[in-house]
């Protein structure tokens, strides 16, 4: 993939098709640190501890249309060239936590992307999904919760389209204003 924000994308897909009904995604980008990290938590079904250690294994997959789930893999060969690497913690029941290390500096990073239309498009599939989500920068930090957002917005849905619109354009602008570059991607909906 050639963004993070498509790694995120991913394993918010991942948990909306285990059944999460909670979401948390956390990107740490901290160029004091020289690391971009995120982790992304649900509470869907979960997976057993031998099936975890078989995910970075493109056969190995819970997919039942085809037999090939190249996400994980994907995730961990990006994190690994820069020098990082990913983290799987799952309790069949209890849901699952990826965590993904990467080293800022490195040549073979991928952009960031856009992270807001990542939320947003969680958002759009599951509009009752209690999500979570925080931005920290060496600029400081940012949070945003679905719930409070749908407080907000009662009785319109996330998922209505204007309502999505606004959504992904304060999330970008939020993002922007932490970041050291340009935010990449967004613009108005």
């Amino acid at each position: 993939m050639r963004q993070l924000a498509l790694h995120l994308q991913d394993l918010g897909e991942n948990a909306l098709a285990a059944g999460a009904t909670r979401l948390a995604i956390e990107v740490r980008d901290l160029a004091s640190a020289d690391l971009v990290e995120f982790v992304v938590a649900d509470n869907g079904r979960g997976m057993a501890e031998s099936f975890v250690k078989k995910l970075t294994d493109p056969f190995a997959t819970t997919r039942t249309k085809r037999q090939v789930g190249l996400g994980i893999p994907l995730l961990a060969q990006a994190a690994e060239r820069t020098g990082g690497g990913i983290q799987i913690e799952s309790s069949l029941g209890e849901g699952t936590v990826v965590r993904a290390r990467f080293c800022r500096s490195h040549l073979d990073l991928a952009p960031m992307g856009d992270l807001a239309l990542t939320v947003m498009s969680l958002i759009v599939a599951q509009p009752e999904l209690d999500l979570e989500f925080y931005y920290e920068t060496d600029k400081g930090s940012f949070q945003w919760q679905s719930q409070k957002a749908q407080e907000a917005a009662a009785p319109l849905s996330l998922a209505q389209p204007e309502v999505a619109c606004f959504i992904r354009d304060y999330l970008w602008e939020q993002i922007g204003q932490l970041q050291t570059v340009a935010a990449d991607g967004g613009g108005k909906c």
